[in-house]
């Protein structure tokens, strides 16, 4: 889903009838938000980027990463010059979330 001006944000994991996992998206240029859910891809809108918005909308605009104690220093700064860096921080080392899904 990812393309250089897209910044992966958070994992989210489906509480479906069906294991998933959904990423959601920050476009760098836009500030806009997209997720890889079904519902997303209908609506244009899900439980996913709602909640990825309130985390930013309570945090002036900045999205708190919330990683393991096993980063270090350097693979963040690695993370912060690469886009491909910072995915593969998130998803190795990033705390998963999980929303309900809306009714």
């Amino acid at each position: 889903m990812s393309d250089s001006k897209w910044r992966l944000l958070q994992v989210f994991l489906s509480s479906g009838k069906e294991p998933a996992v959904f990423e959601v998206e920050f476009h760098t240029v836009e500030g806009s938000l997209r997720c890889t859910c079904p519902g997303f891809r209908v609506r244009k809108r899900c439980v996913h980027v709602d909640d990825v918005q309130a985390v930013l909308d309570v945090n002036g605009g900045e999205y708190p990463l919330e990683l393991d104690r096993s980063v270090t220093r350097e693979q963040v700064r690695a993370a912060e010059r690469s886009e491909r860096a910072q995915r593969d921080l998130i998803l190795r080392h990033g705390k998963t979330r999980s929303v309900g899904a809306r009714r």
